[in-house]
């Protein structure tokens, strides 16, 4: 084959490359989420049901699950194969470890970010950090400033309570991307979150 022709080769499939974004998903479930579970179950459906719609982008899922303790059920799965209906696994109990479901996904990402053209980072919480051990809010916030800075990472944090500007900003995410979200349109916040994405 040509140079030219090789060089045209290139190009078509450099264009016909989706980019690969990873989605680090962290959902509280802690004791406090009880009263609106459903919404979030059915919230977190359309959210998947949306990014698996899209086929110009190849996304990829980590789910974190947090209360007092962390869990990472999915990590970097395409999100054709990611059930749905998964969260449903992970009811409401405990307390809220915030901080540390943040920074253990921000750890555990950093060694797939080579594999991702960008990575976004969603945080669904109805409540404020209280019972992490190991991260703080000012390493965190060290952190998402140095990833935001290289334009690779965004961030977006939905609270419930009206403090939901100042704990987003507090760990660095900016006031932009911290959205105070009603309990009763949960469903309709994911959708637009997805949307977003």
């Amino acid at each position: 084959m040509s140079p030219v022709k090789m060089k045209k080769k290139s190009a078509v499939l450099r264009k016909q490359k989706h980019q690969r974004v990873h989605v680090l998903f962290l959902q509280d479930r802690s004791g406090s989420m009880s009263g609106t579970w459903e919404e979030n179950l059915n919230g977190f459906k359309v959210f998947i049901a949306d990014l698996q719609a899209n086929r110009d982008v190849d996304y990829f899922l980590s789910l974190t699950v947090f209360d007092a303790i962390v869990d990472s059920p999915v990590q970097a799965r395409p999100i054709i194969e990611v059930e749905p209906a998964i969260l449903a696994k992970y009811p409401p109990r405990g307390s809220t470890a915030l901080y540390d479901a943040i920074g253990m996904a921000l750890e555990r990402a950093e060694s797939k970010l080579s594999d991702f053209d960008k990575t976004i980072c969603v945080i669904v919480t109805d409540g404020q950090e209280n019972s992490s051990g190991d991260w703080t809010k000012d390493r965190l916030h060290a952190i998402i400033d140095t990833k935001l800075k290289s334009g690779r990472w965004t961030f977006q944090y939905l609270g419930a309570q009206p403090e939901s500007w100042d704990d987003a900003t507090g760990i660095g995410v900016p006031v932009g991307a911290a959205v105070q979200y009603d309990l009763g349109a949960t469903q309709a916040m994911y959708s637009a979150v997805s949307s977003g994405v």
